[in-house]
C-alpha cells in the first residue's frame, strides 16, 4: 500500500471539499453549534445527537462539491489503484469524523464541569435541579459513566451508518445530489428511520427505568436485565461493546468497498 499516494489523495479530497460553496458543510456546523449549545445550555447529553446528526450529511458534505462539478472522474484518469482510492476516502472519512466527534465529547465534558444548564433550572427546596445528575443516580451510574454509555452507543451505531453511506458512494456518487436537493432515495430515508427509532427506544428505556412509564412484569424482567448489563464497570462494558461493533463494521465495508470497487464498470 503506498501511503504516499493515500496522503495525496486526501489532500486532493480536501481541496475539493473546499473548493467551492458546501451547503453540507455550513449545515453540518450548525448542527455543531446548536447541540453543543443544548449540551452548554440544557444538558450534556444533548451532545449525543451530534454523532447521529452529523452522520447522516458526512460522506455529502466530504464529496458534494465532486459530484456538483462532475469530476468523480477525474481520478479514473490518475495513475492510482482503485484500492488506495477506498483506503484514502475511508480513512480521511473515519478519522474527520472521529476527530468532530472527539470535540464534541470534549466540549460535554466542559459543559458538565461548568455547569451553566444549573443558572435557570427549577429548584427544588432552593436547589437548583441538575437533571443530569438526578437521571444518573436514578439508573443507578455516575453523571461521566451514564454520559459515557450513551455517547458511545450513539458514536458506535452511527459509524456502522456512516461506513454504509461510503459504500453506497462508491457504488453510485450522485446519491450525493439526492440528499443535498432533499429528494432522500429510499436507502437514505431508511437510515434516518432507523436513528429516529433508535432514539425513540432510548427514551423509552431512560421513561421505564425511572419509573415515569410503567411497563408489565415481563417486561421490568427484560429492563433489568439490560441494566445489569449497563451497569457493568459504570457503562464501560456495554460502551466498549458498541464502539467494537462500530468499528468491526467499518473494516467490514471497507473490505466489501474494495472489492466492489475493483469490479465496477466506470
Amino acid at each position: 500500500m503506498n501511503w504516499s499516494i493515500i496522503k495525496h489523495i486526501i489532500y486532493m479530497d480536501y481541496l475539493t471539499m473546499n473548493g467551492g460553496k458546501n451547503n453540507m458543510r455550513s449545515l453540518a456546523v450548525l448542527m455543531l453549534l446548536f447541540f453543543c449549545g443544548m449540551g452548554f445550555l440544557v444538558s450534556p447529553i444533548a451532545g449525543i445527537y451530534c454523532p447521529f446528526l452529523i452522520g447522516v450529511f458526512f460522506v455529502p458534505m466530504l464529496f458534494q462539491n465532486e459530484v456538483k462539478y462532475h469530476s468523480e472522474k477525474l481520478t479514473c484518469l490518475l495513475p492510482i489503484r482503485r484500492r488506495d482510492l477506498v483506503t484514502a476516502r475511508f480513512l480521511m472519512t473515519m478519522v474527520s469524523y472521529l476527530v468532530c466527534c472527539g470535540i464534541v465529547y470534549l466540549l460535554m465534558l466542559l459543559a458538565m464541569q461548568v455547569k451553566l444548564y444549573l443558572w435557570w433550572a427549577p429548584a427544588d427546596e432552593g436547589e437548583p435541579t441538575d437533571i443530569t445528575s438526578m437521571l444518573a443516580e436514578t439508573l443507578g451510574f455516575t453523571e461521566l459513566g451514564l454520559f459515557n454509555l450513551i455517547y458511545s452507543i450513539a458514536l458506535g451505531f452511527t459509524l456502522f451508518a456512516v461506513a454504509q453511506t461510503l459504500r453506497k458512494y462508491f457504488r453510485d456518487p450522485t446519491f450525493v445530489n439526492a440528499v443535498n436537493s432533499m429528494t432522500i432515495k429510499k436507502s437514505t430515508r431508511t437510515e434516518i428511520i432507523a436513528m429516529i427509532v433508535i432514539l425513540g427506544l432510548l427514551l423509552l428505556w431512560v421513561l421505564a427505568v425511572t419509573g415515569i412509564l410503567p411497563i408489565g412484569p415481563a417486561a421490568a424482567i427484560v429492563v433489568q436485565l439490560v441494566m445489569q448489563l449497563a451497569r457493568a464497570a459504570n457503562g464501560f462494558l456495554m460502551g466498549s461493546v458498541a464502539l467494537v461493533i462500530g468499528l468491526l463494521e467499518v473494516i467490514c465495508q471497507y473490505i466489501a468497498t474494495v472489492f466492489d470497487y475493483e469490479k465496477q464498470e466506470l
